[in-house]
């Protein structure tokens, strides 16, 4: 069976209209097998995406309000993270949700089918 759990963080919970801050995506391998992971992060109205991406997933597009980092292999019992700056917009006003999923397919020749994780979504107030 596959599994994965995904958690975040944010380094500054609390910021003002115009400033920054980082939001830290762990994503963890609970499976006995390797995961290729897809992913992504949906932006509230009120952030904006500021790039400075770091760790091991790599920026892959953004669209609209939707980040989407680079497929990357997780192997079994491994957790693999990415963060990334935000800033607040001018109408940024009071607690606003960030909201990341994670999902998950591991192939073999044995498989008929791939066999998929369950999408696993973590969020940022």
């Amino acid at each position: 069976m596959v599994r994965l759990a995904i958690r975040k963080t944010v380094d500054t919970p609390a910021i003002c209209p115009g400033a920054t801050t980082r939001f830290n995506v762990f994503v963890d391998n609970n499976s006995a097998v390797t995961v290729r992971v897809t992913l992504k992060d949906i932006l509230p109205p009120e952030l904006i995406f500021d790039d400075a991406v770091a760790g091991d997933f790599t920026f892959g597009s953004q669209v609209g309000q939707e980040i989407t980092f680079n497929d990357l292999d997780i192997p079994a019992g491994a957790t693999r993270s990415v963060s990334f700056r935000v800033r607040a917009s001018e109408s940024c006003l009071g607690a606003v949700e960030n909201k990341a999923v994670a999902s998950g397919v591991f192939t073999s020749p044995c498989l008929r089918e791939p066999a998929t994780a369950q999408t696993d979504t973590a969020r940022a107030t």
